[in-house]
């Protein structure tokens, strides 16, 4: 199933599995006379990567990992703005993605390649086949929509108010048998309980 990630997701703390956070690094292709600045500047990381039209000088900004947050640093070269950065396509097209993973758990924070979905946090297998959520209101969706009677597609959320979710189409067939519902809506019960 294909949606639209946001900005953060919940994952599985790659230190102790439990529930994490991770926030996406944003990056610039910055000038080549900005290029001092950033490589200087303890908020951000600079890296040059090969891309398909040639090797990008990238400065990076990863959230959570610099002393400042980005909509507070004032002395960024003249024509650059926080919201310059954005995520890297040349991560998102090769299925990674990098950013900052945070634990309240373990208290570990540092910086991770997410690879989606194996690092999803709120997942049940059934049949060989992995159902998942980017985060726990997606999951308590699912959830609603599978324990359902008329599994409509739309959903009253835990916030209460109604929508359309047409992305349950797309949630595989195996996972919506009348053989699977028990045993699918007890395992999403676990993972967001």
């Amino acid at each position: 199933m294909w949606l639209p990630m946001p900005n953060i997701v919940s994952v599985k703390c790659p230190h102790c599995s439990c529930h994490s956070e991770f926030s996406f690094s944003k990056s610039i292709i910055p000038k080549k006379i900005d290029r001092p600045y950033f490589d200087k500047s303890k908020s951000f990381k600079t890296q040059k990567v090969l891309s398909d039209s040639g090797w990008q000088y990238l400065a990076w900004y990863d959230p959570g990992l610099g002393k400042r947050n980005i909509d507070v640093i004032h002395d960024l070269p003249v024509g650059v703005k926080a919201e310059d950065f954005k995520p890297n396509n040349f991560y998102v097209r090769h299925n990674l993605s990098r950013g900052v993973v945070v634990c309240h758990s373990c208290s570990l924070r540092k910086l991770h390649t997410l690879t989606w979905p194996d690092d999803a946090f709120f997942e049940v297998d059934y049949k060989g086949e992995t159902l998942w959520a980017f985060n726990r209101e997606m999951a308590l969706t699912i959830l609603n929509y599978l324990q359902s009677s008329d599994r409509k597609k739309r959903i009253i959320s835990t916030s209460g108010y109604v929508s359309q979710h047409s992305w349950l189409r797309k949630i595989p067939t195996v996972f919506q048998t009348k053989k699977a519902r028990r045993e699918v809506v007890t395992k999403l019960r676990k993972v967001v309980a």
